[in-house]
């Protein structure tokens, strides 16, 4: 009874499919023209883009199975849609909506009448959505101002070739070849600045306590600060000599200083003699990388005529202004690196500026956030803390907290990261924390916490989904999660990986979006007054839906592939809840073809992937374009069986764990359903490849097996460097999927243990094996490793390698070519 939810959201799909099934012969992958890789190109996806202000219109993107892509512009009142090409370019005013393509044609859409303009020729625009005004800079360097409830626009300036739009976005500056326009978007006046052209115009600053404007721009080879009042009014100009020596000055720090940087070079490695040595910080190459990102510094101060020199420390590999410029934060990445841990944990310290000091360190912090209440929020072992530089004290903000704000890593043994980040109000004066059983509200300025979602299941986690965006720049720290809203959007998802339900938090107040039940949400966009997002399960494609925050009311406002699920029957989906042998509560998801017959007996292909079966709440539609060369829906219309199991891992033992499960998985399901026990195949990728090689070696049970990117000689890759991370594998196995609980030399006997290529001999399944001639996250001779291995025994095996592709599939004709070769080499053991 525990699947309803499923069987409730597909009703609807259900209904229409019953309206004229089309049940698609046998084989998609013999090379038939009806089932061409263009056979389901009218399926499509959608990108939820943006909605208007209390809803009444949506934009998306519909992404076709060929590769095309449209947009459309949704009445969410009326459903009435204007569809048109993808546009480089959108947004929505007030009372309009504006898209620019990639030709520069503007099309602009008043949302009063839908009355049209499209206009040629524009380059760039910006919104101002308090004056229901639109600014247009055109080809010919013509910037116009349109006021979109009209849809007609006025020239305000010529020859403009650069716009730039203030930190708080209500100032536009528009600059010519000979000056520059202040614009204030609000009211649209318009003040001539003398000074600033496009041609030396480098960064400005806004001070917002005084509506003025420092700009900073060239004056032959040296620099010129310039200051503005609100009214264009020049109030003073400040010479600042260039400090040369490749140095560019690069922006402003809090306190209105200038920064100015010098990027640092790597080592042309293939020229050189490298020295690694056991005592250094992290592998050559990696060092080597770091140092070419790494950069020394001047902080200028225009004013006292000072500079004060940063250059490059060792060992340090950021270095941010912090609390009024007054403090330097070091990060150093390496100072932890042991190669077991999968993330690496900086260590962070506190510089003071004027005494040179190192008033506070921590040794070991994944996650830290100097705020500008003057306090540095971070976390260490297992809570949040805060340090008052002011005060000289740290203090322990979530110890007393009836939660857990710690996550393990996979062995369940080692806490490492915070469950979620901090985020923030505007102003700073709340912080939103994320705990394993709740959210939580704290004052920053008194720590004091106050529960937001007061859960009591312990089954049921919380994540934060309201986001901003910030410009990321040198030597300052702009990285906030800042929550705008004066609400909180919230998703659920219940510990069996399935049920995922959406709350907002509002004044104390929890309301209810989506309870919980068997879907994805995805797609979420968020605006003052509503909430756009979209939900699916494997019976049901994407469906845009709309919460009026206002109204508190739910609509679903676009049903996806309406008119593809009448002409077409697609397979059903199940899931089998059951318990281990070790006690623990599972399930396993079964995918049936369209036609499912009990009287009939069918092959059947297992899919592992530590939890594949939690994939059955997304929809997929049947394609040829399959990054890991494998569609559950192809695969099922194709007259197969699909299974999807759970695995729980035990500690050491990754092989075995997949091995049980996998059988568990297939018990259950021939108890359900009519499988053909003679007539079992297996796929997987990455450390589903991993699992694949290993389970064949162990088991008869399968006639035909397909391993993709993947592992097969765990010891080569423990001891290699990873061209992806230039670390070594180590932690792969220490502390991420593999789940051993000690290095090599501790477990000798349960690496040999679990190598699948040590034991190759025992294999007799067919293997396919397939990687990327590309693949820098898992090495693709891993699979020529495993490949050698069976050609040397005699075994059957292929191996396909696929040209500029590396880990996951991105090229369409690779995509194509795998899923037609996979599907063949399982017609051809298993439909005997």
């Amino acid at each position: 009874m525990r699947d309803t939810n499923i069987r409730k959201v597909g009703r609807k799909v259900k209904a229409l499919s019953m309206i004229a099934l089309m049940i698609l012969p046998i084989s998609f992958f013999k090379a038939q023209q009806r089932f061409a890789p263009d056979t389901f190109k009218q399926w499509y996806q959608l990108g939820n883009i943006s909605v208007s202000d209390y809803g009444k219109y949506s934009y998306f993107i519909r992404k076709y199975d060929d590769r095309k892509r449209d947009a459309v512009l949704l009445n969410n009142v009326t459903g009435e849609k204007i569809v048109s090409g993808l546009a480089v370019k959108s947004g929505f005013g007030r009372d309009f909506f504006i898209a620019l393509d990639s030709n520069g044609v503007l099309d602009v859409i008043n949302l009063k009448n839908e009355k049209r303009l499209k206009i040629d020729q524009v380059k760039d625009f910006y919104i101002s959505e308090n004056s229901n005004s639109c600014y247009l800079l055109m080809n010919d360097g013509q910037l116009n101002m349109m006021k979109a409830d009209q849809l007609k626009y006025v020239q305000i300036a010529k020859n403009i070739g650069r716009l730039e739009i203030s930190s708080d976005k209500k100032w536009m500056l528009a600059m010519s070849d000979q000056s520059s326009l202040l614009i204030e978007l609000e009211t649209g006046i318009r003040r001539n600045l003398g000074l600033v052209d496009k041609s030396n115009f480098v960064r400005w600053n806004l001070i917002s306590s005084t509506a003025k404007f420092d700009i900073l721009i060239t004056t032959g080879n040296n620099y010129k600060m310039v200051t503005y009042d609100k009214n264009g009014i020049l109030i003073k100009e400040i010479d600042v000599k260039n400090p040369g020596k490749e140095y560019r000055l690069t922006g402003f720090t809090d306190s209105g200083q200038l920064i100015a940087i010098r990027s640092r070079s790597a080592k042309k490695l293939q020229d050189s003699i490298e020295v690694w040595k056991t005592d250094d910080l992290a592998l050559g190459a990696n060092l080597n990388k770091r140092e070419g990102q790494s950069f020394d510094a001047l902080i200028i101060a225009p004013v006292k005529k000072t500079t004060v020199s940063f250059p490059y420390t060792e060992g340090v590999t950021d270095v941010m202004l912090v609390f009024g410029d007054q403090y330097l934060l070091e990060v150093m990445a390496y100072a932890n690196e042991n190669f077991t841990d999968e993330h690496l944990i900086p260590g962070i310290r506190l510089k003071n500026l004027s005494s040179g000091v190192v008033e506070f360190s921590v040794q070991r912090s994944p996650s830290y956030i100097p705020t500008k209440t003057g306090k540095l929020f971070y976390f260490e072992g297992k809570d949040w803390w805060m340090y008052d530089p002011v005060l000289k004290v740290k203090r322990n903000l979530t110890a007393e907290i009836d939660d857990q704000f710690f996550s393990y890593n996979r062995q369940n043994i080692k806490s490492t990261l915070p469950i979620g980040d901090l985020h923030f109000s505007e102003d700073q004066q709340t912080a939103y924390v994320t705990g394993k059983n709740n959210i939580w509200k704290m004052d920053t300025g008194t720590g004091r916490f106050t529960n937001l979602t007061q859960s009591k299941d312990k089954n049921i986690s919380f994540g934060i989904l309201n986001r901003s965006s910030e410009l990321i720049e040198k030597m300052k720290w702009t990285e906030f999660n800042t929550i705008k809203e004066d609400w909180l959007l919230i998703k659920t998802l219940h510990q069996d990986q399935l049920q995922e339900g959406l709350i907002v938090v509002r004044n104390k107040k929890i309301t209810v979006i989506e309870g919980p039940q068997i879907i994805q949400i995805d797609n979420v966009v968020i605006e003052d007054n509503c909430i756009s997002y979209t939900i699916e399960n494997s019976r049901l494609p994407q469906e845009l839906k709309m919460y009026d925050l206002k109204k508190k009311k739910l609509k679903s406002v676009y049903s996806s592939n309406e008119s593809n699920l009448t002409s077409m029957a697609l397979p059903a989906s199940d899931l089998i809840y059951f318990t281990d042998k070790h006690g623990n509560e599972t399930y396993t998801a079964v995918i049936l073809p369209p036609d499912y017959d009990p009287a009939k007996k069918y092959p059947a292909i297992v899919r592992v992937y530590e939890n594949t079966a939690s994939s059955v709440k997304k929809f997929l539609s049947p394609s040829f374009y399959n990054q890991p060369g494998f569609n559950r829906s192809l695969v099922a219309m194709d007259g197969y069986i699909v299974i999807m199991p759970r695995i729980f891992y035990q500690i050491n033992k990754p092989g075995e764990s997949a091995l049980e499960a996998v059988e568990d998985a297939v018990n259950k399901t021939a108890e359900k359903y009519s499988i053909d026990r003679n007539r079992l195949g297996i796929i997987g990728e990455s450390f589903g490849g991993f699992e694949v090689n290993y389970i064949i070696a162990n088991t008869k049970m399968f006639r035909a097996a397909v391993s993709g990117v993947s592992l097969s000689d765990i010891t080569a890759s423990y001891f290699s460097m990873s061209k992806k991370y230039l670390r070594p594998d180590i932690w792969r196995y220490t502390d991420q999927s593999f789940r051993f609980s000690g290095n090599f030399y501790e477990l000798k006997d349960v690496y040999i243990k679990q190598n699948p290529v040590f034991h190759a001999d025992r294999i007799d399944t067919p293997l396919l094996i397939w990687t990327g001639k590309e693949d820098n996250h898992v090495d693709w001779e891993q699979s020529v490793a495993m490949f050698i291995a069976l050609k040397g025994l005699a075994k059957p095996a292929e191996l396909i390698l696929f040209p500029k592709d590396g880990h996951a599939l991105q090229r369409p004709s690779n995509q194509i070519q795998a899923t037609i070769k996979i599907g063949e080499w399982f017609n051809k053991y298993l439909k005997k």
